[in-house]
């Protein structure tokens, strides 16, 4: 037992995203240390010397951006615990010091100047002197304010002289503050080429794996998490490019209408629908054959050319699945249009009817990793999932599976399903996006921000290249309504309304579509 756990303390060590975190936290370290030395080093010059400190602070903003302030964070902190690092001494007692503003002034001083740099492209050394000056400047405010205003004339009681501040506190500073912004922009031009995997060094391993795909490579799970770490922008231009060389500017649309609603005796926790969970979603039986073909004809006078019954529950008895075969029927007389089904956990034999009635593609969705999917629901398995998916695929019907993402699973997750849908053979995968519930388990969670949706997207298009990954549940709640996503790598949507949320109307969805420059056809 003790040598599986430390085999699984070593392959932890192993994992790109522990890798990186470690080498996150020994740069911190590294730059609240080399901003403690630098405060007792200093270079002798005219008027005023230059100490390390100044030049480390604007280094740790200019190389590790905005987080370039986590550092100098931590440098205040070890001085503050006692640590004599500052000019006057350390401990709590600092905090009444004159001095004490330079150092708010350095947290926030960094915070601007690495958030200037997080937004620059092509950053040179005109963009890091800039950056240098922002620093430097909101430093000598927050000092100044501090040391002449809170100090001396609230606490010690003196009063403010204005040519005494300017002599004295800000005149004798300028030589060495433009000396300091000098030395760290240059200095840190040339480590940001050499030390930080800079744009020209991080774009040949996407490139690398990009290639190797177009090519026949198959990416390994290892490859993914490092893509998932990658730069966002590279990330998502190339998994465009994947897409466009795999699949054209095709994108597929397909539409739902709830057929069997509310009393679903499972429990996963991101549905309104299940009996478990108290979410006023009534409980409805299945439509009229001429409400739903109706519905059908009208979706595709509309341009939208899949449609699927979606049913609540468990699975659907033999009779019921009796009775929707006969709506799927009357469907296929009446409308060209393409017949889609999600029943949950059929069985072979309702599978083959389900085929008999003309549907060609069967929904049935992982939702997750293998490893999470206990945490989501606990009434049926992953693997029962999986053998319906197996069984769709024996009688004939294609497969549209994909899962549900911000439900508090990690991107390992993410990844490891994927993977899971690779093996499948799934080329349809829906992307759902968790939108909080009243009532249910997950009504409190955090929804996802858009950049991590962005990325995680376009990771699955280099896992499975030629796949159409369809924008389905949640994607009303993107700031764009999704067209960002359809730029990294998605090409397919569920449109008009979901099973007990609003969704994105065809119409506006069909704007979405024409703007991104791509065709609606069947894949």
């Amino acid at each position: 037992m003790k040598n599986g756990h430390q085999t699984d303390t070593i392959s932890a060590f192993k994992s790109p995203i522990i890798k990186s975190k470690i080498i996150a936290l020994a740069r911190y370290g590294l730059f609240a240390a080399l901003i403690a030395a630098g405060a007792f080093v200093k270079i002798p010059i005219p008027v005023v010397p230059i100490t390390f400190q100044y030049i480390f602070v604007n280094m740790s903003a200019l190389l590790l951006g905005k987080k370039g302030s986590i550092p100098v964070c931590i440098y205040v902190f070890i001085g503050l615990c006692g640590i004599p690092i500052f000019t006057m001494g350390g401990g709590f007692s600092y905090v009444l010091k004159p001095t004490f503003g330079y150092l708010i002034g350095f947290i926030i001083g960094a915070f601007n100047a690495g958030y200037f740099v997080d937004k620059c492209k092509n950053l040179d050394i005109k963009k890091m002197l800039f950056a240098g000056i922002i620093n430097i400047l909101i430093i000598y405010l927050f000092g100044l304010i501090y040391y002449y205003i809170i100090v001396n004339y609230y606490i010690v009681g003196s009063s403010i002289n204005i040519t005494k501040l300017l002599l004295l506190g800000l005149l004798p500073t300028i030589p060495g503050d433009v000396i300091s912004c000098i030395i760290s922009a240059f200095v840190c031009i040339r480590l940001k080429k050499i030390l930080f995997n800079s744009d020209k060094k991080r774009l040949p391993f996407i490139q690398n794996i990009q290639h190797s795909i177009y090519q026949g490579h198959q990416i390994s799970k290892e490859e993914a998490l490092l893509l998932s770490i990658a730069p966002l922008d590279e990330l998502c231009t190339a998994a465009n490019q994947l897409r466009e060389h795999f699949c054209g500017n095709v994108f597929d649309m397909c539409s739902i209408i709830n057929g069997k609603s509310g009393g679903c005796t499972e429990n996963c926790k991101f549905c309104a629908q299940s009996k478990h969970y108290n979410t006023c979603v009534p409980t409805l039986d299945m439509p009229s054959t001429d409400i739903i073909v109706n519905a059908a004809k009208h979706n595709y006078s509309k341009g939208v050319l899949r449609f699927s019954i979606v049913t609540a529950g468990r699975a659907l008895t033999d009779n019921e699945v009796d009775d929707v075969c006969v709506r799927y029927r009357h469907v296929g007389e009446n409308c060209d249009i393409y017949k889609c089904a999600s029943h949950g956990l059929l069985t072979k034999h309702q599978l083959e009817k389900i085929k008999e009635a003309g549907v060609k593609r069967y929904h049935n969705n992982l939702e997750t990793s293998r490893n999470f999917f206990p945490n989501m629901c606990t009434t049926h398995t992953y693997d029962d999932k999986i053998n319906t998916i197996k069984a769709a695929q024996e009688v004939g019907l294609e497969v549209c599976s994909g899962g549900i993402i911000g439900i508090g699973e990690t991107m390992e997750d993410r990844i490891d399903m994927m993977f899971d849908l690779r093996d499948l053979g799934v080329k349809s995968i829906p992307v759902n996006i968790i939108n909080p519930i009243p009532g249910t388990p997950y009504m409190h969670i955090t929804p996802l921000d858009e950049e991590t949706i962005m990325r995680v997207v376009a990771v699955y298009r280099f896992i499975i290249p030629d796949s159409m990954i369809r924008i389905a549940g949640g994607r009303g709640l993107l700031s764009d309504k999704g067209a960002k996503l359809f730029e990294s790598g998605a090409n397919a949507v569920a449109t008009g309304d979901m099973l007990t949320t609003s969704g994105i109307s065809i119409d506006h969805d069909m704007e979405i579509v024409k703007n991104a420059g791509f065709n609606v056809v069947l894949r």
